[in-house]
Formats: structure tokens, sequence, C-alpha cells
């Protein structure tokens, strides 16, 4: 009776990890060695604002506008649903960061993209489609360090494709949607979080399954990690404008 029990015990215990590791986003080799995981933490505020951290990177009172809706072409019964957000990032230490972002459903101008060759059919293809567009600013305190990022979520009947960056001037980084799952199970209507690529390498990924974590190799320099780390929070901090369709 007693090894029946802790034979059920141990099934059991499978079972739900199992579970566990079949709802959590894959994870790209390159971030299972040498790369620290950081679990997502959201603290409400008074009146509706909030903190977002992880690890040793914080985000100050986060200031956003309601989700307004505005109709371009009453004809075509065509929305824009527009969302600004504000907030401060720091890292414990002395960097600062003022950070900036519009999320915006609808027809976007994609010339400010700055797209590159190899990007550029793609980013043809999803103009074509209906986009959620993120875009924002990442401005450093104590240096002139300015970075921008674009991402463009799109929807379609085939499932959800993104094109994304994050950009310095002098460095690029791609920004890549996953929707596998560790069960190897892949979704085609669930975005289940991004991938950071620099010179064809994961160097860090979101996720957005459970509580959400952040993923950094521990070898990035620190001026990007902390640009992954603003840019993290602000995806985090994203509304999901998809369900006002």
């Amino acid at each position: 009776m007693g090894y029946s029990c802790v034979k059920y015990v141990a099934c059991t215990f499978t079972l739900i990890m199992t579970a566990s590791c079949g709802t959590t986003m894959l994870i790209d080799t390159n971030l299972k060695t040498d790369a620290t995981i950081m679990p997502v933490k959201r603290t409400a505020l008074f009146l509706g604002k909030e903190i977002v951290s992880f690890g040793t990177y914080y985000t100050g009172k986060v200031d956003r506008t309601p989700t307004l809706s505005s109709i371009l072409n009453t004809e075509m019964d065509v929305k824009t649903l527009k969302e600004d957000i504000r907030f401060e990032m720091k890292d414990g230490s002395t960097n600062k960061s003022n950070v900036y972002c519009i999320g915006k459903l609808g027809k976007e101008d994609l010339s400010l993209a700055g797209r590159q060759d190899d990007e550029e059919e793609d980013v043809e293809n999803l103009t074509n489609k209906q986009n959620n567009t993120f875009k924002g600013t990442i401005d450093y305190q104590n240096s002139e360090s300015k970075w921008h990022f674009l991402i463009i979520n799109s929807y379609s009947l085939g499932g959800d494709t993104s094109l994304g960056y994050l950009s310095n001037g002098s460095l690029r980084i791609s920004i890549e949607q996953v929707n596998v799952y560790m069960s190897g199970h892949m979704t085609e209507d669930e975005r289940l979080g991004y991938e950071y690529i620099l010179n064809n390498e994961v160097i860090g990924a979101i996720d957005f399954t459970g509580h959400g974590r952040v993923i950094m190799k521990n070898d990035v320099p620190g001026d990007i990690k902390f640009a992954l780390a603003n840019i993290s929070a602000a995806l985090f901090l994203k509304s999901d404008l998809r369900d006002s369709y």
C-alpha cells in the first residue's frame, strides 16, 4: 500500500512537471546555458499605475493613455486603436532611461523602419495585412545613447507573424516571435514570446507564458542588456490590441 502511494505521488509529480513544461515557451538552445532567467513581477499601484520588475531591472511608475478608437474610413469601417505608454527604467546602478512607446492597430507608415534588403520583402508582405504595430524610443539619461524599436504583429487566417528590430544606429537586434511550446506543440493563433537576435545568435528572449520571464545571455555587454530590459518591460506593458478588433 505504501509503495503504491509513493508510486502514485511520483506519477502525479511527473504529470505536473510535464504539464508545466508543456505550457512553457520553447527556449533556444543558446539560452539554455550561461544565461540568466528572470521571473517578471507586476505590482499594481494607485489609479491604474504599476511597476514591472525582473532581476535587477525595474520600471518607475508607468503612465499610459486609455486605448482610443477613431474611425478613419466609415465606408470600410476601419478603426485605429492607439495606446501611449511612458515609463522610467532602472537597473539598481547608474543606468536610467526614459521610455516612450506607441501601440497602434491599423495601417502604419513603415518608412521609419530603416529596413534592410533581406527584410524588405517581409515588410511589404506585412503591409498588406491588418497590423498591430508597436514602436518606441529608449533614451538613456546618463549618456547620449538612444535606441529605437519597431515591432509589426500581423494577423491573418494563416496565423500570426511578427517582424521587428531594436537599434541604436550602429547595432541592429532583430526581434522574432516564438509560437512553439516546450513540448514541441506549435500554435498559429497565440504569440508566446519573442527572441532577440544579434549577428544570427539568440542573445535573449521574453516568455509571456505563466507570469512571464525575461532571459539574457550572461556574456552580453551591460549596455545592450539594459536596452533589452527596456524593450522587454515595454512589451509586457503593452495591451493586446488584437482583442479590440
